[in-house]
Order: C-alpha cells, then structure tokens, then sequence
C-alpha cells in the first residue's frame, strides 16, 4: 500500500520523495499514529468514540455484569 510519509492531510506533497510502500497492518499503525489514534489489536484500542473496544473494561459503558459499578443502597422512600 503507498502511504505518504506527511500526510496531504497535514500538508504533505503527492510527489514520489514522500512517499512509501507499507504492508496493511504497518500502513494502519502508521496512520493511527500520524492522526492521534490507536490502532485496535485483539480486544485493545478504542472505538471511533474513543471507548474501549474490549467490552469488559470499566471505561466502556457495556461492561458485563461482573464488571459493571457497584449500585448504591436505595435509602428508605426509594430515592437516591
């Protein structure tokens, strides 16, 4: 894959001197990199919204059961 070593995004020319052959992966990682993101591998990285991918992790908002918050008692009269 040609990946641009500068961006165009932030200014880099389409010439042959800024550019490179990449495998996939090693194109993605870069990108990801260059733009301030992390690259998902396995259950790792973030989602377009910056939350975890991997289900389980307590920043997420979907954690299973067993990983969710503690609730708090409800107090006598049922408010919180």
């Amino acid at each position: 894959m040609v990946d641009h070593i500068k961006p165009l995004a932030h200014g880099g020319s389409d010439d042959d001197s800024n550019t490179r052959n990449l495998c996939d992966e090693h194109h993605r990682e870069v990108t990801a990199e260059q733009f301030g993101h992390q690259v998902a591998r396995g259950k790792r990285g973030v989602d377009a919204n910056g939350k975890p991918l991997d289900r389980d992790h307590p920043w997420s908002g979907r954690a299973t059961a067993d990983h969710a918050a503690p609730r708090r008692p409800t107090p006598p009269g049922g408010r919180n």
